[in-house]
């Protein structure tokens, strides 16, 4: 009776100290798979850190493209506008100049047409002189004329008395 308390006891013991072991054992196991599954977060949360990174640069990268596009587009922009501002000013410079050669060459025809208006005054002065000597002259060879004639006329008469 005595052995059968004592191996009771002793399998009681062995039970307790099996329990003892598995429950160390599950306890492990637990504290293993915390410990992997931990892992595996913090593996999951640097491979989303790198992907959230890599798509920030990928933005980034894009933003400065773009922003260097605008810049150039800016910068070309800015480019035609002055090579327009140029050309405007290269225009109104030749319209002026050509406006200044035609002012001028309207002042040289003036000038010339007032030459030849001059010109003609005085040459039909010329021929108005010319025309009154001619009739003064034409007068006075007349009154001439008749003078001899006049003369003659009483030559004859003094010779006829």
């Amino acid at each position: 009776k005595k052995e059968a308390l004592e191996r009771r006891k002793e399998e009681a013991r062995q039970r307790q100290e099996e329990n003892a072991l598995a429950i160390k054992a599950e306890k492990e196991a637990k504290e293993k798979e915390i410990e992997e599954a931990k892992k595996r977060v913090e593996a999951q949360k640097e491979e989303e850190r790198r992907r959230i990174a890599e798509e920030n640069a990928k933005k980034f990268a894009q933003k400065k493209k773009e922003m260097e596009a605008e810049k150039a587009l800016k910068e070309q922009r800015k480019k035609e506008a002055l090579e327009r501002r140029k050309e405007e000013a290269r225009q109104r410079q030749e319209e002026n100049a050509l406006a200044i050669k035609a002012e001028k060459e309207a002042k040289e025809k003036e000038i010339e047409e007032a030459k030849k208006r001059v010109e003609a005054q005085k040459e039909e002065e010329r021929r108005r002189i010319a025309e009154e000597n001619a009739k003064k002259f034409a007068q006075k060879k007349k009154e001439m004329e008749a003078e001899k004639a006049l003369k003659e006329q009483r030559k004859k008469e003094a010779l006829e008395r």
